[in-house]
């Protein structure tokens, strides 16, 4: 098991080409456990990098990391001052290592319904005309 900090490209959702080849790429890696900056970054794109960074047949598991709802700043590192816009993982290897997965996740709906007035892709921008963040602020 060793812990790494990876930066990414905003291009591909992925780590970065260099960090990729010389620091995750490694025969032993049978799984990444991975918490990239959940404020900085669009999972679904960099769930796609990761998956076409690792060699065949490593599995990957993980999470947003978060600063809880102040949606401020986020700060990662290992073996140094945390960081935005970086990934810690946490690689695992061993010829008994046996990994399993599950997730959970779901809405439950609180205050009024809300039309989303301007958005791109994942990203909500405003909810009926207001700035979304200041939307969710409102709200505990």
């Amino acid at each position: 098991m060793r812990a790494l900090s990876l930066r990414w490209s905003q291009d591909s959702g992925g780590p970065t080409r260099r960090t990729s080849k010389s620091r995750v790429t490694c025969s032993c890696c049978w799984h990444l456990l991975a918490f990239p900056d959940g404020l900085h970054i669009n999972a679904a794109a960099f769930a796609r990098g990761m998956a076409g960074s690792l060699p065949s047949g490593v599995s990957v598991s993980g999470g947003l990391a978060s600063d809880g709802v102040a949606f401020a700043k986020t700060g990662l590192g290992v073996d140094g001052s945390p960081r935005e816009r970086r990934v810690v993982a946490i690689t695992f290897s061993g010829d008994s290592l046996a990994i399993a997965t599950g997730s959970g996740g779901g809405w439950e709906p609180f205050g009024p319904e809300r039309v989303i007035s301007r958005a791109t892709r994942t990203t909500v921008f405003e909810l009926d005309d207001q700035r979304a963040l200041d939307v969710y602020r409102r709200y505990p």
